[in-house]
Formats: structure tokens, C-alpha cells, sequence
């Protein structure tokens, strides 16, 4: 897990390690970086400086998201050049698959030697995000649904039923008074804009 915990500043984020049995973290000592992922042939990619591109999209400054790649235990990282940012790095077999926005929305890509292929396409309102391993592919998130993506089948969604119990479905009233946050009155004197448990509402004094 990537956290700043004892770095001088909140955005310093490196990578730790927690035994299965427990214990305390162990710094991995990889400089900073905010994801990891184990391929092949002892491969390791980071990623650093984004954990999601929805955050600052089609940003392309210096902080948008890289990887960095190191092929063999005893080679040094390399960063994988690429004008738009990357972020959630998985490997799928030998496969490197990643989050990216070559096109300002971000899609679930490969990384190949001469550049990125992209998997999916999501509208700008569904961007891919966090993306995770599972057999045989990935699970992601692009917009408000859960896709999957496999070698064999490609990009399908996820059905996903929510059991909730009905008194959660019903609507609630709540008072007003029990949770009056602020309010701040127009120059007119006519209306007024309240927040009441964190949603502002707007209307006239004597309502």
C-alpha cells in the first residue's frame, strides 16, 4: 500500500509492505510512488504521482501520471515515455495494462514497446477507474458500473445486484432545526440560502 507516513509532505507517498500473518509495514525502499505491480520474470512496474487520471483529466503537466519499469531485478527503473498520463499499472500474464488518456478520457489500454492500444471505450461522462487483477483479466470501474476485461472475451460488463433492505429505499424527513448548519441572507432581504445537513437550499424568509 502507498502512504506518507513520516515524509515531510502529505503528497510524498511510498510504497509498503504488510506480512499476511500481520506485523508491522515494511518500507519497500522504491522512492516515491503511489502503485505497484509484479509481472513476469521478476519485472515490477510503479506508478507515481497519480492514483486516478478522472482527478486532473487531460492534464499534461509535470505531474500527470508515469510508470516507471524495471525488467529485471538487477536493472535499474526506466520510465515508460508516453505524452499523456498512465496510472494503475496490472499485468495480465506478460501483459501491462494500464489506465490512460491519450484521448483526454481515461480508458483501460495495453502498453506495448511502440506505444499504448486502447481496450475500451467509455464515454467522457464514464472514465475507467481503479483498475484490478482478477483471473484471467481486470475488473474496473467506468462510471457508475463495473466492467471486466479478458483476453478471450474482451470488455463486458459486470451485473452487480444490491440487497438492501426496504426502510433504506423509503424517503426520510428529517427537521431542519435538528440539523440547521448556517444560513446567509440575499442583499434583497427577501430570501435566503440554508444548509441543512450538508444540502443548501434556497428560499424566502417566511417559508
Amino acid at each position: 500500500y502507498a502512504s506518507s507516513r513520516g515524509r515531510p509532505f502529505a503528497r510524498d507517498w511510498h510504497l509498503f509492505a504488510v506480512h499476511p500473518d500481520g506485523g508491522w509495514p515494511t518500507p519497500l525502499e522504491l522512492g516515491p510512488a503511489v502503485a505497484i505491480a509484479w509481472g513476469p520474470a521478476e519485472a515490477v512496474v510503479l506508478g507515481r504521482d497519480r492514483t486516478d487520471l478522472t482527478l486532473w483529466r487531460g492534464y499534461r503537466g509535470g505531474r500527470r501520471g508515469h510508470l516507471w519499469v524495471q525488467r529485471t531485478t538487477d536493472a535499474p527503473f526506466e520510465v515508460i515515455e508516453h505524452a499523456h498520463g498512465l496510472a494503475t499499472p496490472c499485468f495480465v500474464g506478460d501483459r501491462l495494462l494500464a489506465v490512460g488518456d491519450p484521448d483526454l478520457v481515461p480508458q483501460l489500454i495495453e502498453i506495448l514497446a511502440d506505444g499504448t492500444q486502447v481496450l475500451s471505450d467509455h464515454p467522457a461522462s464514464h472514465p475507467v477507474r481503479d483498475v484490478r487483477p482478477c483471473t484471467d483479466g481486470v475488473l474496473y470501474v467506468a462510471g457508475p458500473d463495473v466492467y471486466r476485461w479478458s483476453e478471450s472475451h474482451g470488455v463486458r460488463p459486470v451485473p452487480v445486484q444490491l440487497r438492501s433492505s426496504r426502510p433504506q429505499l423509503s424517503r426520510h424527513f428529517i427537521h431542519a432545526t435538528a440539523y440547521l448548519e448556517s444560513v446567509d441572507a440575499h442583499n434583497d432581504g427577501a430570501r435566503c440560502v440554508v444548509a441543512v445537513r450538508g444540502k443548501p437550499l434556497v428560499m424566502g424568509w417566511f417559508e
